[in-house]
């Protein structure tokens, strides 16, 4: 759903009566140009949009929610909550997405058993109810008890998981933003890892909205930190992953890369990267991208897959080893990235740990690697290990 069309419109209160002197100095001062005195122009003040979808309510004004002070507010809000009338529910949820905010009020109301009855509301028909529903999930998830609440609560986890479905954009998005919320605990996003969640953003990867792909890949990059690598296997995630790699959005690409790193710690996973020639796509995005956190990402990934022999010899038929070590001399000197270069240096080891690898760095690219420009300590260290593995002798 879309904001209503008269949304912030009260930016707009320019009338007849206010001179165009005014108008033009404050719209050249925010542009930094220099206001003509003689000039009588009258600029277009453009409405103000978000990005995000809103789900509209027509009756209710945030600025207006219902009244509901002290120690019978919530219990007052409660009784409001199981109301036949969609109105008084939606100005129930509305103002129980601003009381939560203070944890204080999450224990009266796990207390009042407000946040089953706000559970069953995840399944409402109303899409903005469910859309502030998960809104107050998110708010509660910041604080450690409401965290807690959330995950005793079954029934809360197994509709969250189905708002990943939902038909509205709006209520995907905020549901996205309440579970990233969760998975930032350890504990909670190796509880999360089984309920669900995997599934649902798979079956998504490949034809959810960008915005909300951004957040999907950030949960599904603190879920991988789990035990269900090999789940994620059997269930295709790393074609759908690797379908990713054709958008042009950097945030998209540097999350599906982080996630296929991830990924191809397992073995199983890297054989189906090294069959499916991935390292041929990471050579692109390593070599040819013009963005930096995008080669780092897509450098570290290819580190994981070539860890198989197999992978170290793809390497050498993409003849990757040149072009790495110039790319080591001069965008990382150039841009002065540690990651990028520790990367870098860590598939050439890669590459220098097969003999015709090996072979070729100590032929042509020995001296070039000793002039590399480190200023890292850590890179230094892994510097030393490639050089010790290209002098190594069988």
């Amino acid at each position: 759903m879309i904001p209503h069309p008269d949304v912030n419109t009260f930016f707009h209160g320019f009338g007849p009566h206010l001179s165009r002197k005014i108008i033009n100095r404050m719209v050249d001062k925010a542009l930094y140009k220099k206001t003509e005195v003689t000039d009588q122009r009258v600029h277009d003040f453009f409405q103000i949009e978000s990005n995000q979808p809103r789900c509209y309510a027509p009756d209710v004004d945030p600025t207006k929610t219902k009244l509901a002070w002290g120690p019978f507010a919530l219990p007052k809000l409660k009784r409001e909550l199981g109301s036949h009338d969609t109105l008084i529910v939606r100005q129930a949820v509305t103002t129980l997405a601003d009381l939560v905010y203070d944890p204080v009020k999450i224990v009266e109301a796990k207390k009042h058993h407000i946040p089953t009855k706000l559970a069953m509301l995840l399944q409402s028909n109303d899409p903005y109810i469910r859309e502030r529903v998960t809104m107050t999930f998110k708010t509660m998830a910041q604080h450690a008890v409401g965290l807690e609440l959330i995950l005793q609560n079954r029934t809360i986890i197994a509709n969250l998981s189905s708002c990943f479905k939902d038909q509205l954009a709006a209520v995907r998005f905020q549901a996205a933003l309440a579970v990233e919320m969760l998975v930032l605990d350890c504990e909670a996003a190796q509880q999360l890892s089984v309920c669900g969640f995997v599934e649902s953003i798979n079956s998504r990867l490949c034809s959810e909205l960008k915005y909300i792909l951004v957040v999907h890949l950030r949960i599904l990059n603190e879920l991988l930190h789990q035990s269900i690598k090999r789940q994620c296997v059997d269930l295709g995630m790393l074609a759908n992953l690797t379908a990713l790699l054709k958008r042009q959005s950097e945030d998209v690409l540097c999350g599906a890369l982080a996630c296929l790193a991830l990924l191809c710690q397992d073995p199983c996973a890297r054989d189906l990267a090294i069959e499916a020639d991935l390292l041929n796509t990471l050579k692109t995005l390593v070599l040819e991208d013009d963005r930096v956190s995008v080669n780092t990402e897509a450098a570290l990934c290819a580190c994981l897959v070539s860890i198989a022999t197999k992978g170290k010899l793809r390497l050498l038929q993409l003849e990757m080893t040149s072009p790495l070590v110039q790319l080591a001399l001069n965008k990382c000197r150039y841009c002065r990235n540690p990651r990028l270069l520790l990367a870098i240096i860590k598939l050439l080891t890669n590459v220098s740990e097969a003999p015709e690898g090996r072979r070729l760095l100590l032929e042509k690219h020995y001296c070039d690697i000793v002039g590399i420009e480190v200023g890292n300590e850590l890179v230094e260290q892994h510097r030393q290990i490639l050089l010790d593995t290209i002098n190594w002798e069988p």
